[in-house]
């Protein structure tokens, strides 16, 4: 019934209004709707700055439970990486929503098809779950295009998560690193430093708790890290120099 430019200015007004006006909290009810609305509405909508920004940023911070807050729509993942601000304070905490709500739902549409005996249903319905999984691959991509720091995060939550969660993140992973071909060398590039850094922290962290002074690597991390450092490889294009595309300390990185 109204613009995207008036709702979305509008929230960020009633949002400002409550913070000047009133000592109360916003209850996380009126919060979760006000970043589901402004998410909505903020392309055709000014970009936040200033006062507004932080306004937005003091009232998401004022709820414990950012779970609370999420809303499973695309808007709502570029509504939070589009503001460095944002990103830095719950951009890793929505990207890990996303891929539990993706996960759980899976898990519901797999108890279904076994309850299912019509062979044309359970055929349909796999067709439906490839082409979500693909709809829910391509939002990551292009949210990696626009804000390449989620490449980042992304591996970071597969060195530090735990099973399901790290598996479910480097699958999404491989199928951009195998499918995507137009993307593969752009994302290779962004993930091999970052991984070689995953590499010499988990080599470090094994020796310190050889001496007793460190903290127990995360389960998994560094068989995933070698899953995504030998994707990046053979996803690169074919090259006549054996150190082309790592350095021999690379190698020594990788072998200690």
């Amino acid at each position: 019934l109204l613009p995207d430019q008036t709702v979305f200015s509008s929230v960020v007004a009633l949002l400002q209004s409550v913070q000047e006006e009133s000592n109360c909290v916003i209850p996380c009810s009126v919060l979760r709707s006000a970043l589901y609305l402004m998410a909505v509405t903020q392309e055709r909508s000014l970009n936040l700055v200033g006062a507004h920004l932080n306004c937005i940023i003091k009232a998401l911070s004022s709820c414990q439970n950012f779970s609370s807050l999420y809303s499973h729509h695309p808007a709502l993942l570029h509504f939070i990486w589009r503001y460095p601000e944002l990103a830095e304070k719950f951009g890793a905490l929505v990207l890990e929503l996303w891929f539990t709500k993706k996960s759980q739902t899976d898990a519901m549409k797999n108890t279904a098809d076994v309850q299912e005996t019509d062979e044309t249903i359970e055929s349909q319905t796999h067709q439906q779950q490839d082409e979500e999984l693909d709809l829910q691959t391509l939002e990551i991509l292009s949210l990696m295009e626009k804000y390449p720091n989620v490449v980042l995060t992304l591996l970071d939550m597969v060195v530090s998560r735990e099973a399901p969660l790290a598996e479910h993140v480097l699958d999404v992973l491989k199928v951009i690193l195998l499918r995507q071909r137009e993307f593969v060398t752009d994302l290779c590039t962004s993930l091999r430093p970052a991984l070689l850094q995953a590499l010499q922290r988990i080599s470090v962290d094994n020796m310190a708790n050889g001496l007793g002074q460190g903290h127990a690597a995360p389960a998994n991390s560094l068989p995933v890290v070698l899953k995504l450092l030998c994707l990046t490889q053979a996803s690169d294009p074919p090259s006549p120099y054996i150190y082309s595309n790592m350095e021999g300390v690379h190698f020594k990185l990788l072998y200690h």
